[in-house]
């Protein structure tokens, strides 16, 4: 409601507040981006677990992808556990890094026409 009727500003910041990361990456992707909000966004991310990062990215991810490609692949490295030491405690001791196969979608434009003329479905590899 606040978005819609011009408080994107006030509704990020209640997202951060209430937990709602996604909500949060959204709103700073759609209405800031060119107002620092893209910065934003990898600093908020660089904040949180990596199993926060790693849902957020997997629903929002491609469009940070368009406006920073190199943080999003430094993200996806470090929610992966790839090219990265352990801090060797916290979450990163004992957790299990998803496999990078999510975030395939995030580097992949499928634009393959189908046998109607349309855009086929994205596809999991």
């Amino acid at each position: 409601v606040l978005e819609s009727s011009g408080y994107a500003r006030l509704a990020s910041e209640l997202a951060v507040k209430a937990g709602l990361g996604d909500e949060f990456v959204r709103i700073q992707l759609e209405h800031f981006k060119e107002q620092g909000g893209v910065k934003k966004v990898v600093d908020f991310l660089q904040a949180q677990k990596p199993s926060t990062v790693s849902k957020i990215l997997q629903a929002r991810g491609r469009s940070l992808m368009k406006h920073n490609p190199l943080a999003t692949v430094q993200l996806v490295k470090w929610v992966c556990g790839i090219g990265l030491q352990s801090q060797g405690g916290g979450e990163d001791a004992h957790r299990v890094p998803p496999s990078l196969d999510l975030f395939i979608p995030l580097f992949v434009e499928d634009s393959t026409p189908t046998l109607d003329g349309g855009a086929a479905a994205p596809t999991r590899i």
